[in-house]
């Protein structure tokens, strides 16, 4: 160990909150955990360095990942800490640096398993832009850079954010083992859903299941499968309908199943029942004037002057392709 490491965690050893600030509590951080979730973050910046779209440093996305952490538990970063990571100059004294300070916070719930990793990385924003964050690897083939928690239906309900989303997938993964043990993450708890009550409906995802049996975005779902989704068994009853019909690993899958909701949906007085089989599908991400069937849309905005209408939604991999063929089609008809 050098002795720009030793100076940096002789001086983060008695780094505590800005003045004013309640220190977080929580169980204490193994230090060997410490330095490995510290590695992670610090392969993770330097890898940002290296493929950013602009200039960007590994002091300044280290810094911006202790805000991060700091700002998840609701305490100020001390300058001291700041100044520790700035006066590093390898890869040993940044990872010595950012685990001192991952020891000094502890480990109150919202730095618990997984969540340390995702406030420190969601911090680079800071470093980058604010549209910067970590989101968990999708379980879905092919993945889906628009689809958040989706479980083969296409579902997505108010509540479940992009961040917390992917911590609730990643928390439920190690405690069932879909994911083998962590030692950079350390001991994860039994997650609580992520998902408000009553259960609206935030977004369908244009090509899903949910979208072709008619849910719509600001539905209530009041019923999953003839049980009542109420205050006390709501989380119950998310576990059950994201857990059961996850992982369609493959496009030749077979289907997982029927789900049953009975909706309110606005303006309408009557509820509705609407079954929604998940599948495995891909979603559209690119419309035009008048839909034909499942994926197709007749492009033609005005067919006497000639004029084609291609609407983008959100950029999925393979969108580019699709594009081309509708450009090409309208070429081809003289727009």
């Amino acid at each position: 160990m050098g002795a720009a490491t030793s100076l940096a965690l002789l001086l983060l050893a008695p780094a505590a909150p800005a003045p004013g600030v309640a220190p977080p509590s929580g169980a204490g951080v193994d230090h060997n955990q410490a330095l490995l979730f510290a590695g992670r973050v610090v392969e993770m910046a330097f890898s940002i360095e290296h493929n950013y779209v602009r200039p960007v440093a590994v002091p300044d996305l280290l810094e911006a990942a202790l805000r991060g952490m700091y700002e998840e538990v609701g305490v100020a970063c001390p300058d001291e800490v700041i100044r520790s990571v700035r006066r590093g100059r390898t890869v040993t004294d940044y990872s010595e640096a950012l685990a001192a300070a991952r020891v000094s916070l502890g480990n109150p719930a919202a730095l618990d398993g997984p969540r340390a990793l995702f406030a420190a990385v969601n911090g680079f924003r800071y470093a980058t832009d604010p549209n910067t964050g970590l989101v968990a690897a999708a379980r879905r083939d092919p993945p889906f850079a628009s689809v958040e928690m989706d479980c083969g239906f296409g579902l997505e309900l108010e509540g479940v954010t992009p961040a917390r989303w992917a911590i609730y997938d990643l928390e439920v993964g190690f405690r069932t083992g879909r994911f083998p043990h962590d030692p950079a993450v350390g001991p994860v708890s039994l997650p609580a859903p992520p998902v408000s009550y009553p259960w609206r409906v935030r977004r369908i995802v244009p090509g899903s299941p949910c979208q072709q049996a008619g849910l719509r975005p600001g539905d209530v779902i009041t019923h999953l499968d003839g049980t009542a989704v109420g205050a006390d068994n709501s989380a119950r009853l998310f576990r059950e309908l994201v857990n059961a019909s996850v992982v369609l690993e493959s496009p030749a899958a077979p289907s997982r199943g029927k789900r049953s909701f009975i909706v309110r949906r606005p303006g309408v007085a009557e509820p509705l029942k609407v079954v929604v089989e998940a599948k495995q599908y891909v979603p559209e991400s690119l419309f035009g004037v008048v839909r034909t069937g499942p994926a197709h849309w007749d492009c033609l905005l005005d067919r006497d002057a000639r004029i084609g209408y291609v609407r983008l939604g959100f950029l999925e991999k393979g969108t580019e392709e699709r594009l081309s063929a509708v450009l090409d089609d309208l070429a081809a008809k003289d727009c």
